[in-house]
């Protein structure tokens, strides 16, 4: 095994270790109030620590919707999108980082047969459609996020199209955790409008999808007939000339033939 796969495999053990650790102690609550809570009484670097609750937010072993909720909560739909996105973010390309140096063996045991999807998806897509994937209000990150570090996929291009689709996302997610603090009315309007948007994303993606595959799909065949038009094609031009040369003979083939028959003795048999 390299180096930096044995020193990427002690950092995941070691943070995996200390997570569960101070989730036994007490942690971070999965509750986005109680979040809220906890982050308030950091005082003046709140941000700064919510921030690297978000980017190490699988350590806490905690979903991306009570980071971004929470954030709402604490610091309001403006605040709570800037540094929602920003610590997903990070936290999105440790993931792929650590996915590029253990290689796909160590990750694959972890996510099985969720990271062939995502390894599949990417390859065909790419890092735009890994931009809209991610703006999904519903839909897993961690598989696809690890599978792009797998993937031939350039660093710039993950974090630039991971940081533009979080950005919807956060502030989606943000709105919800500040209409907490609005009443339970704001609240629940609130939760409907991020469940309906949610729902409409994933179908108009799915159509785009298909939209994309059915493209794609037209493509290749336009390829393969033109391909098989051409050799067929070129096959009859070739049976063409060959037709004419036999109808035709070559006027030097007559003449060689004459001089031949010219230059041997009357009555002489040419294969005596």
């Amino acid at each position: 095994m390299k180096p930096s796969r044995i020193v990427s495999s002690l950092v995941l053990v070691a943070a995996l270790g200390a997570g569960i650790w101070f989730q036994r102690e007490g942690g971070l609550p999965l509750d986005p109030t109680e979040l809220r809570e906890r982050i308030a009484s950091f005082g003046l670097i709140a941000p700064l620590g919510f921030v690297g609750i978000a980017a190490l937010r699988l350590v806490f072993a905690l979903p991306s919707f009570v980071i971004m909720t929470a954030g709402g909560l604490a610091f309001g739909v403006v605040g709570g999108t800037l540094l929602g996105s920003l610590g997903m973010s990070l936290g999105a390309v440790l993931v792929f980082g650590l996915a590029r140096s253990l290689g796909r063996e160590a990750v694959q045991q972890r996510l099985g047969d969720r990271l062939a999807r995502a390894d599949e998806f990417l390859t065909r897509r790419g890092p735009k459609w890994l931009g809209a994937y991610t703006a999904l209000p519903i839909s897993f990150l961690t598989p696809v996020h690890a599978g792009a570090g797998l993937s031939n996929m350039p660093f710039v291009a993950f974090a630039l199209w991971v940081s533009v689709g979080l950005v919807p996302r956060a502030a989606l997610y943000s709105y919800f955790g500040d209409s907490f603090t609005r009443g339970t009315a704001a609240a629940v309007t609130a939760g409907v409008v991020v469940l309906v948007l949610g729902v409409v994303a994933i179908f108009v993606m799915r159509r785009m999808l298909r939209a994309d595959i059915a493209s794609a799909s037209r493509s290749t065949q336009s390829t393969d007939s033109t391909d098989s038009t051409d050799s067929m094609d070129s096959m009859d031009s070739t049976d063409s000339k060959d037709s004419n040369d036999l109808r035709n003979p070559r006027p030097s083939d007559s003449r060689d033939d004459l001089r031949s028959g010219s230059s041997r003795a009357p009555g002489t048999d040419p294969e005596a």
